[in-house]
């Protein structure tokens, strides 16, 4: 995953992010959306019909489902969690 990160360009302006995005092959777009979902729908220049498709149909927003998942800290595992039953 790290590997398909790093050809982000997170530090670029919104045009050359745009013509980045648009000279990847279909793989490459799905395999970069796969690995850093929450960068890529939140990066000027990604067109909005790929940022609205990360995010999901609307009933939950899935990038920020992620971005609350990576927030997590599990140091005892999954016991340690408090029932909600």
């Amino acid at each position: 995953m790290e590997m398909l990160a790093a050809g982000i360009p997170v530090d670029q302006d919104p045009t050359t992010v745009r013509q980045g995005w648009g000279g990847l092959t279909a793989q490459q777009r799905k395999d970069k959306m796969l690995a850093e979902p929450v960068l890529i729908a939140n990066l000027n220049g990604i067109p909005e019909d790929v940022r609205t498709d990360l995010r999901g149909n609307g009933k939950y927003d899935r990038v920020k489902l992620v971005q609350y998942a990576l927030g997590l800290k599990l140091t005892d595992g999954i016991d340690s969690w408090v029932s909600c039953a």
